[in-house]
């Protein structure tokens, strides 16, 4: 191999990431994102999403940007379905020019059927 196609094939390192977390209520998402930031309390895991939330954070020496995102159950006051969808779809305004990746979280002591999905 010569210089140029060693090169081409090393991975690059992004100075950012961005970040999404979907899921339904409960399930860990604000607690996912504090994790990732590595810093408590950046995302109020005690509390339900209502709207989207983002926080920025050094890790790694890269920036990364995280959106919380409120859960896809309804139940929260005034939490239609409609409401989630257009927070959702928010989201990725939160993190111009695009999520790098959308981090799903699951509830690990429920069975996930293709209706979840």
């Amino acid at each position: 191999l010569d210089a140029h196609q060693s090169f081409s094939k090393a991975p690059r390192r992004l100075p950012e990431i961005r970040l999404v977390l979907l899921g339904e209520r409960e399930t860990g998402k604000s607690t996912a994102g504090n994790t990732i930031l590595g810093k408590l309390g950046l995302f109020q895991a005690a509390t339900a999403t209502e709207e989207c939330v983002r926080q920025q954070a050094e890790v790694a020496m890269r920036l990364v940007t995280l959106v919380d995102t409120p859960g896809w159950e309804a139940g929260v006051a005034g939490a239609t379905q409609e409401r989630i969808k257009r927070e959702i779809v928010c989201s990725v305004a939160l993190c111009p020019p695009g999520p790098h990746a959308l981090l799903l979280t699951l509830r690990v002591d429920t069975l996930v059927t293709t209706g979840h999905i």
